[in-house]
Formats: structure tokens, C-alpha cells, sequence
């Protein structure tokens, strides 16, 4: 094999290899965020790193195995090792290491101390706290009204399914004169969660 064909298989094999390289690199992160917490900005600072660590260890590769020239080859490389990697390898330790993994968040009231409150039956804050009905003033409305600080009761459940129900009670009917059933459901299918509401006039 001559010199100049033993160069150009270094290079391709080379270029291969740094793509695996910068895969198991963002692995890393990836396996980092599922254990410790991060937000948005976090995430977006190590990701612009990381890229601009692509950047670098790409245009070192050019430079340093081909004096600067760019071969497509190279970069086709590069991508194809990263490929490779990330659809034998990455998602197969990525899936193993998710078992087990709550995916529902917990609540911390550090960033938000509601976890995603009913909003029922106003959604917002009415003007003035208060609204009148057949003649009557219902005042100190809290925002959202009551169903967020209210105890649902379980309708039914199964191994996926489950439902909860609220009915209007003597704490409801002192701002909201009205008898209904507010009925909401979480489903399980795979990795989707229907969340299913259903609000019935008593």
C-alpha cells in the first residue's frame, strides 16, 4: 500500500474516532444532567462549550493530519463516528440508565412552589377580588379560586389510569354559588401522559 493511500485511511480511521470521542463527551453530559439538576442557562453554557470544543478538535484535526487542507472526507467522517456512535452505543446506555428515573417532578419550592396548580373555576385574578350573582356579592376571590387547595377524591384506578373528583362543599360555595363535579384524569401510554379533564354541572 503506498504512502499517500496509508495516509488518507490514518486520516478517515482518525476522523471516526474523534466523532466517537465527541459523542462520548456529550454522553457525559447527558448522564450529568440526569443526576444533578441543571436550568436552562446551565444547559445552554455547556452546550455552546461543547460545540465550540467541536469546533476546536475539528480544525485541529485539519490542521495538524492535513496541513490546514480541507478534506470533506474528514468532517464526513467525523459526523459518520458520531453517528455510529450514538445509534449503537448512546442510546442503548442512555435507556438503561433512564430505568427507574422519575420523570414526574417532585415539587420544589425554590423555583416554584405550586407544581402546576388546578386552575378552577377562574383562571387569574378577578378585578377587584369579588362579582356579584342574582343580587349577591361574592368577595376576597382568591386568585385561581380553590380548586388548587382542595382534596380530591380517587374515583377509580387502574395500572395506567387514574381519575380524581371534586365536588362543590361548603368551603366552595361561600365565593362559587354553583353544584358541579370536576373530574381529572392521568393516563400513562408509553412515554406520553394524557392529563384529561371533565367538568359537569351538578
Amino acid at each position: 500500500m503506498s504512502e499517500a493511500i496509508q495516509y488518507e485511511v490514518h486520516l478517515a480511521i482518525l476522523s471516526i474516532g474523534t466523532g466517537v470521542g465527541l459523542m462520548v463527551l456529550y454522553d457525559f453530559f447527558r448522564i450529568l444532567r440526569m443526576f444533578v439538576k441543571h436550568n436552562t442557562f446551565w444547559t445552554g453554557v455547556e452546550d455552546f462549550g461543547y460545540w465550540i470544543y467541536c469546533a476546536v478538535v475539528t480544525f485541529d484535526l485539519l490542521y495538524k493530519q492535513n496541513d490546514g487542507s480541507l478534506r470533506a472526507y474528514a468532517i464526513v467522517g467525523t459526523l459518520a463516528g458520531m453517528a455510529v456512535y450514538q445509534y449503537l452505543v448512546s442510546q442503548r446506555v442512555l435507556k438503561y440508565l433512564k430505568k427507574g428515573q422519575e420523570y414526574m417532578w417532585s415539587g420544589d419550592s425554590t423555583y416554584w412552589n405550586r407544581v402546576s396548580p388546578v386552575l378552577f373555576p377562574f383562571v387569574g385574578k378577578l378585578e377587584g377580588q369579588s362579582y356579584q350573582y342574582k343580587g349577591q356579592r361574592y368577595e376576597n376571590i382568591p386568585q385561581h379560586a380553590f380548586a388548587r387547595d382542595q382534596i380530591f377524591q380517587v374515583l377509580e384506578q387502574s395500572q395506567d389510569e387514574i381519575w380524581f373528583e371534586l365536588q362543590n362543599n361548603e368551603t366552595t360555595e361561600k365565593i362559587y354559588p354553583f353544584a358541579f363535579s370536576l373530574m381529572i384524569g392521568y393516563r400513562l401510554e408509553k412515554k406520553k401522559l394524557h392529563v384529561m379533564w371533565e367538568v359537569h354541572n351538578r
